[in-house]
């Protein structure tokens, strides 16, 4: 499109995109950091929390040929390290 407002808003659009990339990149680098500096303990500081939670690896059912009687812990994939993040 040749408008001059579509190309207008269209520079504008990818420079705001460039951006956020940017910043997407330097707030992933400083969650990053926070989640190392926290030493897989859920902390509050400077009105951030970040919560820790680990939780079993899901069962791949597909695997299991028969479920009577089957030990689905051996089914288990590796545990699930999650962080949660936020403005308090």
């Amino acid at each position: 499109m040749d408008d001059s407002a579509w190309l207008s808003k269209a520079r504008e659009w990818r420079a705001v995109q460039e951006l956020y990339k940017d910043l997407k990149e330097r707030e992933e680098a400083i969650r990053t950091e926070l989640i190392e500096l926290s030493r897989g303990q859920s902390c509050i500081g400077g009105g951030v929390q970040l919560k820790h939670s680990e939780s079993k690896g899901r069962v791949n059912y597909a695997k299991i040929k028969e479920l009577k009687n089957v030990n689905l812990e051996d089914y288990r994939g590796a545990s699930i390290t999650r962080h949660y993040l936020k403005v308090i």
